[in-house]
C-alpha cells in the first residue's frame, strides 16, 4: 500500500459510522489532511504561492487560516475560537506568516461569526456554518498573498488544492508527526452534506481520503489522485481549500471508523471522510464584512456595528467602487 502523508487540523472530531446507514455520531471537532506520497514531499516553501495561507497562534491550540482581499481579514473556523457570537478578541490570537524573509506576526482584534452559529460542536458539526473572519490589528505584509472567493456552485467533482499546518503521517498509519509545517496537497470533492443529513444543506463539501483501493473508497466516487490525495488532521482546522486559485471550503472536520476505514480509527488514515464548510454559500455574509470594512475606511469613522449574513447586500451598491478598486491578488500554483 502507498505511503500517503497526513495532515491534521485543531479541533477533533470523532464520528462512527456504519457502513449500512448514512449517519454520524459526533463528538469533539477535530479535522486532519492527509495525503498520497511522503511527508516531506508535501512541504510548502515559503514564495511558493500560499504565503496567505496562516498558522493561527491561539491560547488553547493552533489552526489555520487564509488571508482576505482586504489584507486584514483571515478566514478561519468557527470552532478554532472559544466564543459564540461575533465580537472583540477577549483572548490571545496570532496570526503567523511564513514568507521568504522569514516570519511576520499580526494579533487578532475583532472577530465574526455567522449568526447561525451556536458554538455546540456536537449540534453544528453538520450545519455548515463553521466559518469565522478575523480582523488583524495592522494589515499583513505585503508580501503575503490575498485571496478572493470561489463563487460558483460546480464544486462536485473538482479537485482542490488543501493546504493547512496540521500534523502529518502517512495514510496507512494516520497521523503520526506533530504539527506546525505548512503542507498542500489535493483532493476531490465528492458530495454535499445534505447527502447525509437535511441539516447539512447544501453548505458542506464532503471528501474522502482514498488509498486506490475500492475497499476504502467511502463514498464510491473515484480512486483517489495517487501521491497528491490528502486527508485534513489536527491542526488543519480553519485552512483553505482552492479551486482555480480561489477559496472555495475551509476545513472543518473528519470523520473515522466506518468499514471503509483502513484501521478503524478517527486518525486521518484511509477510508476516513472529511468536511469542508462551503465557502460559495456565504459569499453574502463575507462580503457583507468585507464591503463594511472598506467603507470604514474610506471614511475613516470606525466600524461600530456587524452586518447580518443579508446586510452586506445593502452596502455592495454603496461600496461598488471600492470593491472593483481594492488590490485583488488571487492564490497561484
Amino acid at each position: 500500500m502507498s505511503r500517503f502523508p497526513v495532515f491534521v487540523g485543531l479541533t477533533s472530531l470523532i464520528a462512527a459510522i456504519a457502513p449500512a446507514a448514512q449517519a454520524f455520531e459526533l463528538a469533539a471537532p477535530q479535522p486532519l489532511y492527509t495525503t498520497a506520497g511522503a511527508p516531506a514531499a508535501a512541504i510548502v516553501a515559503p514564495g511558493s504561492g500560499y504565503d496567505g495561507v496562516v498558522r493561527l497562534n491561539l491560547d488553547w491550540a493552533t489552526c489555520s487560516g487564509s488571508l482576505l482581499s482586504t489584507g486584514a481579514h483571515i478566514l478561519t473556523a468557527a470552532h478554532c475560537l472559544p466564543r459564540a457570537s461575533s465580537g472583540a478578541a477577549d483572548f490571545f490570537a496570532q496570526a503567523q506568516f511564513n514568507l521568504t524573509t522569514g516570519f511576520a506576526f499580526r494579533t487578532v482584534s475583532q472577530f465574526f461569526l455567522p449568526a447561525p452559529w451556536t458554538g455546540d460542536w456536537g449540534f453544528e458539526a453538520w450545519r455548515g456554518y463553521d466559518l469565522a473572519i478575523l480582523e488583524l490589528s495592522a494589515s499583513a505584509p505585503a508580501a503575503a498573498e490575498r485571496y478572493e472567493l470561489y463563487r460558483d456552485r460546480d464544486e462536485l467533482g473538482r479537485v482542490a488544492d488543501k493546504v493547512g499546518y496540521g500534523r502529518s503521517g502517512t495514510g496507512a498509519s494516520g497521523d503520526t508527526l506533530w504539527s506546525g509545517t505548512k503542507r498542500a496537497g489535493q483532493n476531490r470533492y465528492d458530495a454535499l452534506g445534505n447527502r447525509f443529513t437535511s441539516r447539512a444543506g447544501d453548505r458542506l463539501l464532503i471528501y474522502d481520503f482514498d488509498s486506490g483501493l475500492a475497499a476504502n473508497d467511502r463514498l464510491g466516487s473515484d480512486l483517489g489522485l495517487g501521491a497528491a490525495e490528502v486527508m485534513a488532521a489536527p491542526g488543519d482546522s480553519g485552512g483553505p481549500s482552492f479551486i482555480d486559485g480561489l477559496l472555495a471550503g475551509i476545513t472543518s472536520w473528519r470523520s473515522g471508523g466506518s468499514f471503509y476505514d483502513v484501521d478503524s480509527q478517527t486518525n486521518s488514515s484511509f477510508g476516513e471522510l472529511g468536511g469542508d464548510t462551503r465557502v460559495s454559500a456565504h459569499t453574502d455574509w463575507i462580503d457583507g464584512i468585507l464591503n463594511h470594512w472598506w467603507l470604514a475606511q474610506t471614511s475613516a469613522t470606525p466600524a461600530t456595528s456587524i452586518p447580518e449574513p443579508g446586510l452586506g447586500l445593502g452596502l455592495l451598491g454603496l461600496g461598488a467602487w471600492l470593491w472593483r478598486n481594492r488590490r485583488r491578488v488571487s492564490h497561484s500554483d
